[in-house]
């Protein structure tokens, strides 16, 4: 029993260390975005869209940039 719950243990650590290095990305790209909008830059957005891009979270672009299972929500 006791080297079942080590494992779990073992297993939520990891997904918890994964769960805040992907807050950390995300809100420096939420930083990035907003620094890169006050500066004009021509594509603020790239930075958020990038790191949503790498998680796998950005909606498809094929139906006019509204994803139908979020609602079209960015």
């Amino acid at each position: 029993m006791i080297p079942l719950l080590c494992d779990e243990i073992d297993h939520l650590h990891t997904v918890l260390a994964d769960t805040h290095r992907r807050e950390k990305d995300l809100a420096a790209a939420a930083r990035a975005t907003l620094a890169a909008a006050a500066e004009g830059e021509p594509d603020p957005l790239y930075y958020l869209r990038d790191e949503l891009s790498a998680l796998g979270q950005l909606p498809s672009i094929g139906r006019g940039n509204r994803d139908q299972k979020d609602g079209g929500q960015l």
